[in-house]
C-alpha cells in the first residue's frame, strides 16, 4: 500500500525512483500495489484533493495503466504551485479520460 499526496515532493521522488520496479513486480504477479491518496498538503486551492479525485476518475474511466501514466505526469509538475482544474482535465484527456464534468461536480 502506497500513501501519496500529489503535492508532496517526496511522493514524487519515490515514484520517480521506484515506479519502474513497482511495475515490473506487478506485471510479473509477484506483488500487487494499492495507491491511497491523501490530502495532508491541501491549501486554499485544494490541489491535493483535486488531483486525487482526478486520479481516481482516470482509473475508473480508462484503467490502472493510464491512471499510473496520469500519476507520473502529474508528479512532473512539482514545485509549480499546483495545477488548475483545466490543466488537470487536459492531462487526463491525454490519457484517454474525460473528467471535466467530474471536476465541475466537486465542491472544493
Amino acid at each position: 500500500v502506497i500513501w501519496q499526496d500529489f503535492d508532496c515532493v517526496h511522493c514524487a521522488e519515490f515514484e520517480e525512483a521506484h515506479a519502474e520496479d513497482l511495475a515490473k513486480v506487478v506485471d510479473s504477479g509477484e506483488a500487487t500495489v494499492e495507491y491511497r491518496t491523501v490530502n495532508y498538503l491541501d491549501n486554499a486551492t485544494y490541489y491535493s484533493s483535486r488531483s486525487a479525485a482526478a486520479f481516481y476518475e482516470v482509473a475508473n474511466q480508462v484503467g490502472t495503466d493510464e491512471a499510473l501514466a496520469f500519476q507520473e505526469e502529474m508528479f512532473t509538475h512539482q514545485g509549480t504551485g499546483g495545477l488548475d482544474d483545466d490543466e488537470i482535465v487536459e492531462i487526463a484527456s491525454k490519457h484517454g479520460a474525460d473528467i471535466e464534468q467530474a471536476m465541475d461536480d466537486q465542491d472544493w
